[in-house]
């Protein structure tokens, strides 16, 4: 297989997972909404992600995507402790 470099792979369960095309969005909030977003990512535990997703596999995705807001947050400034 040919991956290009905007392609991303990731392994779960000894799986291998190509996605050939990363996004990148933007979101416009107050500082309020931003703290409070960071808030709920803080606090979210795994057990609330796996009752709203169809499988384990799809949890796991939930909090690798929450874990990237997370990040995104922390990088403008809000990283709750």
């Amino acid at each position: 297989m040919n991956y290009n470099n905007d392609s991303h792979l990731f392994r779960h369960s000894n799986r291998l997972f190509c996605f050939f095309k990363m996004i990148t969005f933007t979101v416009e909030m107050n500082e309020v909404l931003a703290s409070a977003r960071a808030q709920f990512v803080k606090r979210v535990g795994f057990s609330e992600m796996r009752s709203n997703a169809v499988d384990d596999f799809e949890a796991y995705l939930i909090r690798d995507a929450l874990d990237r807001v997370r990040t995104g947050l922390a990088n403008a400034g809000f990283s709750p402790r």
